[in-house]
């Protein structure tokens, strides 16, 4: 804080233009911002494993729900990644020795990071990356041949324009924004609304079938595979088309530039998440709504706020194409179908 802001505000108080209230919270503003930026890179101890060799972009690997993935995942990454540097993130050191094993295997760095913190780590591996450009996955999402290469191809065309990036998407299939393009793009939507309902993604994610029901999922996914397949008709049909997110967006896979969260200071960390038990901050009976409004805790939510605020904007590159396996209350369901048909996932890559 300045001296001559703090000087300025005492000042005020002394002559009672303001009450003793605003400027007690004047002071607590200040001090939380000053140490939640801070906290946005805080961590106890970090492991990272260097293999990376000094190209533009940075593609991350965030690692953790999704284990039984891993294998497939990280095969799809090394096809489709050759001119980009990957490092593996591990927040918590969750299943330590597959996670090491698999980024030795395909030459990727890895990161770990404790506590359980994946924005810190995030934050921790950006602000310290020397890439220029970032791609963030989850290791749910499923990368095609064009994947990577027509969203790289869209930030430039954006870039050149003139337009402030606050991060572009490609189109995944089990998104609950951008599951509009891909049954529009697959001329899929007529079916979809007979057998589920009107595909509208300006609404609250909880009321859409894509988030919520498992069978949605499936089907979305036995009209995605194989991949490559499908990554060919939007690469054609698609071909250097752009569209603007208007609304909140998961960010299972997203690029952005770094110095964009070096201006916000980082996403904003919640802290660790706790395994073995639920979190007592995040239970339906505690009021957590007024904390969330005024705050955007977590790394989409930081995302999505930070680009809304200083008019930054979301795209969709819509000649990239990629899987997203499943939402929270699908995953169970789906991790069972993942397993039943984890062929198909790499028949389209088989040499």
């Amino acid at each position: 804080m300045r001296l001559e802001v703090l000087r300025h505000w005492t000042t005020k108080l002394l002559k009672r233009e303001i009450t003793y209230y605003d400027y007690v919270m004047f002071l607590l503003r200040r001090i939380f911002v000053k140490m939640q930026t801070t906290y946005n890179t805080h961590l106890k101890k970090v492991n990272y494993i260097d293999r990376s060799q000094g190209k533009e972009v940075g593609v991350v690997i965030l690692t953790g729900l999704y284990p039984i993935t891993w294998d497939v995942v990280f095969r799809r990454v090394y096809e489709f990644s050759g001119n980009f540097d990957v490092t593996v993130l591990n927040a918590g050191g969750l299943n330590r020795e597959k996670a090491i094993r698999l980024s030795e295997e395909f030459g990727f760095s890895y990161l770990e990071g404790t506590p359980n913190n994946y924005v810190a780590l995030q934050n921790y591996y950006i602000m310290n990356s020397s890439h220029k450009i970032i791609i963030k996955m989850d290791d749910d999402v499923f990368l095609t041949n064009y994947t990577l290469k027509n969203l790289l191809d869209a930030y430039k065309r954006l870039r050149e324009a003139g337009f402030d990036i606050g991060f572009v998407a490609p189109v995944l299939n089990v998104n609950n924004v951008t599951y509009y393009h891909f049954l529009k793009t697959l001329d899929l939507l007529s079916e979809y609304e007979a057998l589920f309902e009107k595909a509208i993604f300006i609404r609250n994610w909880t009321k859409q079938a894509i988030w919520l029901d498992p069978q949605v999922a499936r089907w979305i996914w036995e009209r995605s595979l194989p991949l490559n397949e499908t990554a060919e008709k939007f690469n054609y049909k698609n071909k250097e088309q752009i569209d603007v997110i208007p609304v909140r967006f998961s960010i299972q896979l997203i690029l952005f530039e770094k110095s964009f969260l070096e201006f916000i200071g980082g996403m904003v960390s919640p802290g660790p998440k706790f395994l073995g038990d639920e979190n007592p901050q995040e239970t339906p009976q505690n009021n957590i709504k007024l904390p969330r409004l005024l705050v955007p805790f977590g790394d989409e939510e930081s995302m999505n706020f930070f680009a809304d605020i200083y008019m930054a904007g979301r795209f969709i590159a819509l000649d990239s194409f990629a899987g997203h396996l499943a939402y929270a209350p699908q995953r169970f369901y789906m991790i069972e179908w993942f397993k039943n048909n984890k062929e198909k996932f790499v028949e389209d890559i088989r040499k």
